[in-house]
């Protein structure tokens, strides 16, 4: 049942607002005061900087937040792989 303005009822007549709810917080899954997940600290410089630029460029297209985090990680993926706990420079095909 929702209320006024999207307001969902958070139990018997009490908005989430009400009972101390409100929004929720925002995701800290990948952001820390680096900037960088856990898996590029480990990595190469190039991995590094590669996902910062793809970062920077998808914030721009998608705002802050988890799409702009896959968009970066799609991009990373074209030139690195990850093995373990880190990512690694993909070899160039043959040809």
């Amino acid at each position: 049942m929702t209320g006024a303005a999207g307001n969902r009822r958070a139990g018997p007549g009490l908005t989430r607002e009400q009972k101390g709810g409100g929004a929720m917080p925002r995701s800290r899954r990948y952001r820390r005061d680096d900037g960088l997940p856990a898996t590029l600290r480990r990595s190469c410089r190039e991995a590094q900087e590669a996902f910062t630029r793809a970062y920077d460029e998808a914030v721009q297209a998608h705002g802050e937040g988890d799409q702009a985090y896959r968009a970066a990680f799609t991009a990373l993926k074209q030139d690195f792989e990850k093995r373990g706990n880190h990512w690694i420079p993909r070899c160039a095909p043959a040809g």
